[in-house]
């Protein structure tokens, strides 16, 4: 399946950008949760064929056991079902799709904590945290060159 996510792009936050961050946070979200029930849909189906497999060589087994004569047990049918090519392929897909559907999910939580992630960011902002620093209001530049010429004359006046 190819990706067409961009996992570390979509869990970023700019944070000069908080606006156009909490806009696109809905959408992005619900493109995620999406395409996670979809792959827990295909995953599901994944493991149902496994079930469907095993069956059918359960089935099989037993029935060329007793053509042949041979003593049917639980263990030997089970060793050959695990031992079958078929069922091997089906596990190997089955592990896929439930890689895949991990990444999504680890996806789709990551969306949830850069939710919670821009709430903070916007207390910060709107407490003023990202604000250019002030100067005291009772300190103006034209007070900091007379203290500075007053301490000038002081020094001139004393030698």
């Amino acid at each position: 399946m190819k990706n067409i996510f961009d996992y570390s792009t979509d869990v970023n936050i700019n944070s000069d950008e908080l606006d156009i961050e909490w806009i696109k946070q809905p959408s992005l979200f619900m493109r995620y949760q999406e395409e996670l029930v979809m792959r827990e849909k295909i995953k599901t189906k994944a493991k149902e064929n496994i079930e469907i497999i095993e069956a059918e060589l359960d089935k099989e087994i037993r029935s060329l056991m007793t053509e042949n004569k041979v003593k049917v047990t639980e263990s030997l049918i089970k060793a050959e079902i695990t031992r079958n090519e078929k069922r091997k392929k089906a596990v190997d897909d089955c592990i896929e799709k439930t890689y895949n559907y991990n990444i999504i999910n680890g996806a789709v939580k990551a969306l949830d904590h850069k939710k919670k992630a821009l709430e903070k960011l916007t207390e910060l902002y709107i407490a003023g945290y990202f604000s250019e620093p002030k100067t005291n209001s009772s300190i103006t530049e034209e007070k900091i060159y007379d203290n500075i010429s007053k301490k000038i004359r002081k020094g001139i006046n004393k030698q």
